[in-house]
């Protein structure tokens, strides 16, 4: 008996071992693949080091190169303009020195090179003003049949002036007149006058003289050169431009100096840059996308992140094994993407680019589902940041579908998605507590903005998806929402009116509202964003810079609507609650500017910016009114309860806008923005009040009343009076 109870328990050993051997090499197993596991991100966390310090370690060699190339270009501009300098100072000297030679070896009066026009005006002596006049042959003609013609600019062949006897007419001038070289007056290009130009030089008909100009106009006329010049200076004009009068026998010609080095040097400085902007251009190389998609990848940091957007994304703790599946397939995908490009930078961008695209997109929507917000914004900022860097990654970004029988993009689909569940609790109140949520619903914003930017081809029937899915639009425009929440919401919403083709999407029912079910046409006057914008748009307690601005944009998204097609004029002319908003809003843009009582103690940009927006809200106000609607009648029927008193506001304010004086402190641009408010404020009062009322209306707003007025006033009244007795 004991010998059988010795050999099970001899069994049992063994076998507990066996079990204990088979637990050791699982334990062995695990950690193997456990330290393999680290190993690899180990050597992936090296890699995307190592790609950041060599993309660091290229932008200081790239702005070194800049800074080097800055300070040779700086050098080669110090040493031209030096070098045109030296050459203007020699152009000077041989200036003299042609001009010494060239005087007459008989000329009473030297010739001397004038620099520039007289300080005083010169009186004209009588015998040379004869000299223009028809009908004498008193003077000598300025140019004569024979008088050979030297081109302005080039090498000037030399050749021998043929000499003329003197004149019998050159006997009857003045002694002084005879021999001498008249000064010249010089010209810098054109004549001034009412006159047409008068080509001087490179003419080869005769030319009739020009009558001088009066001596009391400054500077003298000047002619047209036909050789078009470069811009050069007054100064470099006259240096340029000094000839003589040369007179033998009662004729003469214009010989201009054959040296012209100021216009050359500036072709050849002009040639010079434009040489080294050539080869710059050369250069140059195109941006390789592939590239710019694995730096931006790689190396983009999330707000107060210390860590790349890239890393924080691997670091994600799953608790679901399938979503855990799907999310590290998608980044898998992105990993081997990201590994492949610096061996192969040359590969298909679209091709690489969708791929990415695809796993982002499944990432974001595994992301959403299990709410994780911090990293969600992450991602949405990656994805805002490429599609601001790479022309064509919006897309590829909407190319990723939701399935074969849904055709909405699957990005698009996860961001109303966030929007309904995710930031419907994100209030005022609550702001500051939810720091990660106010990134979220920044980032978010951020991302459909951009792609809304784009909103061209195939995109704007991509982006229909957003106002027509449902609780979107009522989230976006809740009023409860932060300032800078609405500020975005409207901004997105404005740049998706500019798409034209999306003004039904933007003013309609979303699919699940109960009138979009319903039979029939839906009732498009209450449409809820419309209502909603309207609310914000007169809300008076509202009165930040971000209100304006969202106010603006609000302006602005109803504008782009009612150009984009004409049902959608008619739906914001129905609507009951816009006109009235609008006026609303510039009742309160008036009382701003008429609360103002010292404009030195505000800011100076309050005055312009408020004359501004309410430029832009009377002319849509006016542009809505023009489609031959009863204003009067709209704002008999506005709704009571959100409008009380619009009326007696409506012809106050316009009132105010159209007689009162204009305050003192406008000025400049401001006062003629003004004129244009009170025009159009004008001819809108109009429409509502005429007759003695409207009479009234002027009278309320004049400061000064003339007596003789109230004199014939009360005796027309006593007339009445006498009449009805």
């Amino acid at each position: 008996m004991y010998s059988t109870y010795h050999l099970q328990l001899r069994k049992s050993n063994e076998k507990m071992q066996s079990a204990l051997q088979r637990a050791q090499g699982d334990l062995r197993s695990a950690l193997d693949a456990k330290f393999a596991k680290e190993g690899e991100v180990t050597i992936l966390r090296k890699g995307i080091e190592k790609t950041a310090e060599d993309h660091t370690a290229q932008i200081a060699r790239l702005k070194a190169a800049k800074e080097e190339a800055d300070s040779k270009q700086l050098i080669l501009q110090k040493q031209f303009e030096a070098d045109v300098e030296r050459i203007k100072t020699e152009f000077t000297f041989k200036q003299h020195e042609l001009e010494s030679h060239r005087r007459p070896l008989g000329s009473v009066h030297p010739n001397k090179t004038v620099m520039g026009p007289p300080s005083t005006p010169v009186p004209v002596p009588s015998q040379i003003s004869a000299w223009g006049q028809s009908g004498g042959n008193t003077g000598p003609s300025i140019l004569g049949p024979d008088s050979p013609r030297r081109p302005r600019f080039g090498e000037v062949p030399r050749f021998e002036r043929p000499k003329k006897p003197v004149s019998a007419d050159n006997r009857s001038l003045p002694s002084g007149f005879q021999t001498s070289s008249p000064i010249r007056p010089q010209y810098d290009g054109y004549i001034r006058g009412k006159g047409k130009a008068v080509a001087m030089e490179s003419i080869s008909p005769p030319m009739t003289p020009v009558k001088s100009a009066h001596p009391s106009q400054h500077p003298p006329p000047s002619f047209p050169s036909v050789v078009h010049q470069p811009k050069i200076s007054q100064k470099e004009q006259i240096d340029v431009s000094v000839v003589q009068m040369e007179e033998q026998g009662g004729s003469g010609d214009f010989a201009p100096i054959d040296v012209d080095i100021p216009v050359d040097v500036d072709i050849e400085g002009a040639n010079l840059i434009l040489a080294n902007v050539e080869e710059e251009v050369e250069r140059v190389e195109p941006l390789n996308w592939t590239i710019v998609l694995h730096r931006v990848i790689l190396t983009h940091n999330a707000e107060g992140s210390k860590i790349s957007t890239f890393q924080l994304l691997m670091t994600v703790t799953w608790l679901d094994p399938g979503l855990a599946g799907l999310y590290n397939d998608a980044l898998s995908v992105i990993l081997d993407v990201l590994a492949n490009i610096p061996n192969h930078p040359d590969r298909d961008f679209d091709r690489i680019a969708k791929t990415v695209c695809e796993a982002f997109c499944n990432m974001a929507a595994t992301l959403a589902t299990i709410s994780t917000i911090s990293s969600l914004a992450a991602l949405f900022d990656l994805l805002t940041n490429l599609t601001y860097t790479i022309p064509s990654f919006h897309t590829l970004l909407l190319s990723s579908r939701v399935s074969e029988e849904d055709d909405t993009p699957r990005i698009l689909y996860t961001l109303c998605r966030v929007i309904k569940d995710e930031l419907h609790s994100l209030t005022v109140t609550n702001e500051e507590q939810n720091g990660n949520l106010s990134m979220l619903g920044k980032h978010t914003l951020s991302l459909l903005e951009a792609i809304a930017q784009n909103g061209t081809g195939d995109v704007e029937t991509a982006l229909s998806s957003v106002p027509r899915s449902p609780s979107v639009l009522t989230a976006l425009l809740e009023p409860s929402r932060p300032q800078w929440f609405l500020l975005a919401s409207v901004r997105c919403l404005a740049w998706l009116s500019t798409v034209r083709s999306l003004f039904r999407s933007l003013l309609s029912f979303p699919e699940s509202h109960p009138e979009s079910k319903g039979g029939g046409s839906p009732d498009s006057t209450n449409l809820p964003q419309i209502d909603l914008l309207c609310m914000l748009l007169a809300d008076p307690d509202r009165k930040s810079l971000e209100a304006d601005k969202m106010k603006n944009w609000i302006v602005m998204f109803f504008g782009m609507l009612s150009i984009s097609h004409p049902d959608a004029f008619t739906t914001l002319v129905e609507s009951p609650t816009l006109i009235p908003s609008t006026i609303l809003r510039l009742s309160q843009l008036a009382d701003r500017i008429w609360e103002v009582e010292e404009p030195e103690d505000c800011n100076p940009r309050v005055i312009p910016e408020t004359i501004t927006m309410m430029v832009q809200a009377i002319r849509f106000l006016h542009h809505l009114v023009d489609g031959n609607i009863n204003l009067r009648e709209r704002l008999h029927r506005a709704p009571m309860r959100k409008f009380n008193g619009l009326i007696h506001r409506f012809i106050e304010t316009f009132g105010r806008l159209s007689y009162a004086d204009r305050p003192d402190w406008i000025s400049g641009e401001d006062k003629q923005a003004w004129e244009k408010v009170s025009d159009m404020a004008r001819s809108l009062l109009g429409l509502v009040v005429e007759g003695p009322e409207a009479d009234l209306v002027w009278s309320t707003y004049q400061t000064e009343v003339d007596d003789g007025c109230d004199i014939k006033m009360e005796m027309d009244e006593e007339d009445i009076g006498t009449d009805f007795k």
